[in-house]
């Protein structure tokens, strides 16, 4: 397979993940890394033997692809320019912050024959990818997904909605498909000016019961889903890559096969630029994830009105 020629979109955290992946893969030809802050692409592009260059301009210019890393306020307008110029886009996740920006840029991308891929990384997680398969063929009646961890101030721009949940959001859909689904939030703020502490539960027309936790206000970090089937329960320890099944009284491990999720997901986006596949989590699944997010966001500032109104009422 000939090389894409990739170029990177912001030097940060994730960008700097990207880099060191994309840099060794002999599938990818990274051609420059931009950031607003020159100094800091120019560092990030010496560590990995990548040119820095000043301007998204000169990138696209150089490029077939982009790998979109910015803070999440930005991916709408940059994802825009990058299909516009006709490139391929690896966007990570949120996808947008907005659900009818999602269907535009999906639209725009199908329209143009371009790949955009999302960066929901635990698709590509073997533990999760092996659960899914189990569960796609073991009816699953109830899962439950906690997500934990201390605030990061590196996330300023982002609800724990938006930046962590999202991730298990997208995997509800992927268990439920197209059902429709019934939804109860709730949420509190304590060190951010966005929720920083969510429980969702949906009730799936059809499928399972979910609930969903995230939270930046834990001393512990957990990632882990619990999928209770007909005739047992799996486990998944995410950041372990460890999948258990428990039945019966009695525990199994199941075997799965190692890997670094960040280097399939990247493996995957430069596959499907060079054979035109769909990738597994295209705009259209990153615009579900979103538009549930939302939902919840809107979900919880209504029972938080609510509450206030109650309030008043009884004083």
């Amino acid at each position: 397979m000939q090389p894409v020629r990739i170029g990177i979109i912001g030097a940060g955290h994730f960008g700097r993940n990207y880099a060191r992946i994309l840099s060794s893969l002999p599938a990818a030809e990274v051609v420059g890394i931009m950031d607003a802050d020159a100094d800091k692409a120019a560092a990030l592009g010496g560590s990995f033997a990548v040119p820095a260059v000043t301007s998204m301009d000169e990138l696209m210019g150089l490029a077939e692809a982009v790998a979109i890393v910015v803070p999440a306020a930005y991916h709408a307008a940059v994802c825009r320019q990058a299909l516009e110029r006709g490139l391929h886009v690896m966007m990570e996740k949120p996808f947008v912050l907005d659900p009818d920006e999602a269907g535009e840029l999906t639209l725009l991308a199908e329209n143009k024959g371009l790949r955009l891929q999302i960066g929901h990384v635990e698709r590509f997680n073997p533990a999760v990818a092996s659960a899914l398969e189990i569960a796609a063929v073991n009816r699953p009646v109830f899962i439950q997904a906690q997500r934990l961890f201390s605030h990061n101030p590196r996330i300023a721009d982002v609800g724990v909605v938006m930046d962590a949940m999202i991730h298990d959001l997208d995997l509800m859909l992927a268990f439920a498909g197209n059902a429709g689904y019934a939804l109860h939030a709730a949420g509190v703020s304590r060190i951010t000016p966005f929720e920083d502490l969510v429980q969702a539960t949906l009730s799936f027309d059809g499928g399972p019961l979910c609930s969903v936790t995230a939270s930046r206000l834990s001393s512990r970090v957990s990632r882990r889903l619990e999928i209770t089937l007909e005739d047992g329960c799996l486990e998944v320890d995410c950041p372990g890559q460890k999948l258990f099944m428990h039945r019966g009284g009695s525990s199994e491990s199941i075997p799965v096969r190692e890997a670094e999720p960040l280097k399939e997901e990247l493996l995957q986006f430069l596959r499907c630029v060079r054979s035109g596949d769909k990738p597994l989590v295209s705009g259209q699944e990153g615009g579900r994830a979103v538009a549930l997010a939302c939902r919840i966001l809107e979900t919880i500032k209504l029972s938080e009105t609510e509450g206030v109104k109650d309030n008043a009422e009884n004083r």
